[in-house]
Order: C-alpha cells, then structure tokens, then sequence
C-alpha cells in the first residue's frame, strides 16, 4: 500500500509512514526492506541535493 501511495499520489509523508509500520511488523522480510530501500531511493533522487544523511531505519541497518 505505501508504494502505492508514493507512486500515484506522491504522499512522501504518508508513504514513509507506512514503509515504517511494514518495516517493524516483518522486520526480516526481504521483500518490505527492498521496497523501502527502493521508496528511499526514490524519495533522494527527487530532492534537491542536500548536505545531510538520510535516516536509516533500525530494521534495514539490522538486516545488513
């Protein structure tokens, strides 16, 4: 459903929000983290550059 979010309508609030809850309820599934990973991704390459780091969520940094 988050990607669907991202995808059609561009929500990048409501999208991160619920890569979150995906990302914590399978923290192990492969699948939920490559997508997230994948809307991250996404997410940077629409920004403007910026001199920060993205935060990491837990699960992925977990999962490396």
């Amino acid at each position: 459903y988050a990607r669907l979010i991202w995808e059609f309508r561009r929500d990048e609030e409501r999208a991160a929000s619920y890569f979150e809850q995906a990302a914590q309820a399978s923290p192990d599934d492969c699948s939920v983290l490559g997508a997230y990973a994948a809307f991250m991704w996404d997410v940077d390459e629409d920004e403007e550059p910026k001199n920060h780091a993205m935060p990491v969520h837990s699960a992925i940094v977990s999962a490396a």
